[in-house]
């Protein structure tokens, strides 16, 4: 993540989870590396979310 020069630091893997929209109790497996590739790897979840409804309102003729 990238480095934030006011705070000097950078952002925490919970912190790069709720800007993805990870629940505060999501597990992230690993060290701190592996955990923030898998947050910069994922989907965001609410974005998930928002896709599987549309796509079963419209496989359910909701046009």
């Amino acid at each position: 993540m990238h480095y934030d020069s006011t705070q000097a630091r950078t952002i925490s893997v919970r912190e790069a989870a709720r800007l993805q929209s990870f629940p505060d109790g999501f597990t992230f497996s690993g060290s701190m590396n592996p955990a923030f590739k898998q947050v910069g790897n994922a989907v965001p979840p609410l974005l998930s979310f928002a896709l599987a409804t549309e796509i079963m309102r419209n496989i359910r003729g909701g046009i």
